[in-house]
């Protein structure tokens, strides 16, 4: 395309050249002349201006061009750190896989030892029969225990002094070893004499052996309530136990959706990289296209600068050639005039000079008519320069 536009401006450059030279140049005025070479400097100094704008949006093309080319590369260098995001991802995941490991490893760990927990706390009581005390009941098994260990405790009698009342021991033993309520007493002042009493030392042994018998059947009857309180927490522990197992069941299954959404995670991650870096390599393609045009169009522009260089260079000559042209075209013309002038001259001279050769006889003033001679000569002159 440059090169046919540079062709046809110098067709059009030479066409007038040619016209001039062969049609009007012989048969113009030095006006009309000028004013032709006028308006062909005028069309040039157009020409030129216009070449001067296409020069100022070729340099706006190419700074553009630039500018995209810096939006590729910030692109690319964007495309390179959202890989290396990638990669950390990955990294991550794959820590985060180690951790989940990790803690399936601990719930195991913990599952072990609520089972060791729940065997450990199913214990049994040295001289109990197993299972005895659910068919017998817990008031036969206590009236066992008590007739093995205290033989004589339902046959002992305590005599009070001034109430005259027995009480049997079998009845009030159970929580805090009260003996039985007192009734109300009415002293007399015959009762208020000092009276001389014989204290029994049997009595009193019997009274030592009773508190000692109170306080054992207390710490057995503390014994039952802990064994109470231990049934109780090996039935709760029986039911966690039971739940655990269904927990297990139900944890099994999320177990083996857990490893399978794991085992899917490195396929699923390496699509969606494949996927990306897809999209990446096409990205990077299309902008190294994208780039190759641009240095193409690039080095089109320069080519064409170039071309409107040479152009101007040779607008420049042309119009330098023109105007020397018209110069010489000048010069002849005043050259021919110049010889015209002369032979005039010289036949002027010569017509003088037979008229002085014919008036010999008279006196003539040949100075003055020399130099009148030479004032006509140079007033023609001066006149064809003006």
């Amino acid at each position: 395309m440059g090169k046919r536009n540079n062709s046809q401006r110098k067709e059009n450059v030479e066409s007038p050249r040619k016209e001039i030279s062969e049609n009007e140049a012989c048969n113009m005025t030095e006006k009309e002349f000028r004013v032709m070479v006028m308006e062909f400097i005028h069309r040039m100094d157009e020409k030129i201006n216009n070449l001067c704008k296409n020069q100022e949006e070729m340099k706006s093309d190419i700074a553009t061009i630039k500018n995209t080319m810096e939006s590729f590369n910030s692109r690319l260098q964007e495309a390179e750190d959202r890989i290396s995001e990638l990669e950390d991802q990955v990294q991550k995941q794959a820590q985060a896989e180690q951790q989940l490991e990790k803690k399936i490893k601990k719930q195991e760990e913990s599952l072990r030892e609520l089972r060791d927990n729940m065997k450990r706390s199913n214990m049994r009581i040295i001289g109990l029969p197993e299972g005895q005390e659910e068919q017998q009941g817990l008031e036969n098994l206590f009236e066992e225990i008590m007739t093995e260990n205290f033989p004589d405790m339902g046959k002992i009698k305590v005599t009070q002094i001034g109430l005259g009342t027995n009480m049997n021991l079998n009845r009030g033993y159970g929580g805090a070893g009260s003996v039985g309520s007192i009734p109300a007493v009415q002293v007399k002042q015959s009762i208020l004499n000092p009276l001389k009493l014989e204290v029994n030392p049997n009595i009193q042994s019997m009274c030592n052996q009773e508190k000692e018998q109170i306080k054992s059947f207390n710490k057995f009857a503390s014994f039952i309530d802990k064994v109470r309180s231990l049934e109780q927490q090996n039935k709760i522990l029986m039911t966690k136990w039971n739940l655990l197992q269904q927990q297990k069941m139900t944890q099994s299954n999320m177990d083996n959706m857990s490893q399978s959404y794991i085992s899917n995670l490195p396929w699923q991650l390496r699509l969606m990289l494949k996927a990306e870096f897809g999209n990446e390599q096409r990205l990077v393609e299309y902008l190294k296209n994208k780039y190759e045009d641009e240095i193409n169009k690039s080095t089109e522009i320069d080519n064409e600068v170039v071309l409107i260089k040479t152009d101007v260079a040779y607008c420049e000559q042309d119009r330098a050639g023109s105007h020397l042209e018209g110069l010489t075209i000048e010069i002849n013309f005043y050259r021919q005039l110049y010889e015209e002038e002369i032979c005039e001259l010289q036949v002027q001279i010569s017509d003088m000079s037979v008229v002085l050769s014919m008036d010999n006889n008279h006196t003539l003033d040949l100075d003055g008519i020399i130099a009148e001679v030479k004032a006509q000569s140079r007033s023609p002159t001066a006149a064809s320069q003006g």
